[in-house]
């Protein structure tokens, strides 16, 4: 059985310690939401990141179940809702205490370290000034189900063409095969864009390994004033769907959380 890695431990085992509910995990945020009848409580941020949170699913370590019973159906049985499975609780099981505390790596940056520089790093690609929104863990409405994509830029100028720029952030190869067995999930992340990347590390991917329509940015170290970012491979979408009122409004919403 694989173990978990000392973050995703540590998730695992705050669920043991707190039993009287469950984790939500919604517009890149983790918390727990406790079983009782407060429909305002908003639940306890829980000191770990959505990508953690979302590899401990994919292992089968939480398993999705509806929500609390105040909650209309719609927001009780939509996505977002986890508790510890038998798999999580065995995967802990028997660790010891070192196995609950990160160790810096040889001179490399933790996966979440390189998550944060390469999304900095796509965001000094769209300067407000030339009529660029970036927003990160932006949301999505596809059918009325909640989705969530790593990035988003939207130009909201005419000149710009009114581009709408989707972004997929891989930083190790694993993670990228998982995303290409499931194609469904990227093409419904591409649904309102006019381009979409998958963004990664130099040195991680080659252009042919990436599906068409989608393109291939890669992150560098800084490089004097050619920027951090290169183009390896354009994406080549279709005409996008036209946005929905309700794609508005959730990337409304998320734009002013953030501020």
């Amino acid at each position: 059985m694989t173990s978990p890695s000392p973050s995703q431990a540590r998730l695992l085992r705050h669920i043991v310690q707190h039993p009287d509910g469950w984790l939500r995990i919604w517009s890149g945020q983790v918390v727990r939401v406790p079983n009782d009848t407060d429909r305002w409580h908003r639940g306890e941020p829980v000191n770990t990141t959505r990508a953690t949170a979302m590899v401990c699913v994919r292992f089968g370590w939480l398993g999705r179940v509806k929500g609390p019973d105040y909650a209309g159906a719609a927001y009780r049985e939509g996505p977002g809702f986890y508790e510890l499975t038998e798999l999580g609780r065995a995967a802990i099981e028997g660790l010891s205490d070192s196995a609950f505390v990160s160790r810096p790596g040889k001179g490399r940056p933790s996966h979440r370290g390189l998550a944060i520089e390469m999304r900095r790093a796509l965001s000094e690609r769209h300067d407000p000034a030339r009529g660029w929104a970036f927003i990160m863990e932006a949301p999505l409405d596809i059918g009325g189900r909640p989705h969530h994509i790593d990035a988003l830029a939207i130009n909201y100028y005419a000149s710009g063409h009114y581009a709408r720029i989707g972004y997929e952030i891989k930083v190790s190869r694993g993670d990228f095969l998982s995303e290409l067995r499931r194609p469904q999930k990227t093409a419904r992340s591409a649904t309102f864009c006019s381009a979409f990347y998958f963004v990664c590390p130099a040195g991680m991917l080659k252009p042919d390994e990436v599906p068409d329509p989608y393109g291939l940015i890669i992150v560098r170290p800084q490089d004097g004033r050619n920027g951090r970012t290169r183009i390896l491979k354009r994406s080549r979408l279709p005409s996008p769907a036209a946005p929905t009122w309700g794609l508005v409004g959730r990337l409304l919403h998320r734009i002013i959380s953030e501020r």
